[in-house]
């Protein structure tokens, strides 16, 4: 008789212990996720980024263009819809050279993105180049530009700095 109330005892002893073995307790997580625009910059022409066009020849200023100059490639990252826009430091190209035109206007660029139509610059104003695009990572967007020429335009090395910028679409 003792040793059945010994396991009877010890069976509810560890029946009433497994009731309690666990417990269970649900928390809260959340996490902020921010507006990611980003650009990276690649080029196999020029160093830090510049793009060095070759000489321009007596076809291209009779068409009064050199197009098809290599710009390098932008790595546009972005986790909502974006625009891309580009401008210039100055509504006029530095130049160097004896002579050389200095009123030359850095509206005489012009862009294309991936092959598309060259889109002209509006000096100092941001140019919406490319319009509500959808999110994406690390998407390349390779760039060409072509330059106006006019009769006036003198000899000399032109040099102007451009600025890409991402954003939120707008």
């Amino acid at each position: 008789m003792k040793k059945v109330l010994l396991l009877t005892a010890l069976v509810v002893l560890l029946g009433s212990a497994s009731a309690f073995a666990g417990s269970t307790q649900a928390v809260s997580m959340s996490i902020t996720v921010p507006a990611v625009f980003e650009l990276a910059w690649s080029t196999a022409t020029g160093a830090n980024g510049a793009t060095v066009a070759t000489a321009t020849v007596a076809t291209e200023w009779a068409a009064g263009a050199k197009t098809g100059i290599p710009g390098g490639t932008l790595k546009a990252t972005a986790n909502a819809a974006y625009d891309l826009t580009v401008k210039s430091a100055a509504a006029s190209f530095t130049c160097t050279g004896t002579g050389c035109r200095t009123t030359k206007p850095t509206t005489d660029i012009q862009v294309a993105v991936n092959g598309t139509t060259y889109q002209a610059l509006t000096g100092i104003t941001e140019k919406k180049i490319i319009v509500a695009q959808a999110a994406e990572v690390a998407a390349s967007k390779v760039l060409l530009y072509k330059i106006i020429f006019t009769g006036v335009d003198t000899p000399g090395v032109y040099t102007t700095t451009l600025t890409y910028t991402i954003k939120a679409k707008t």
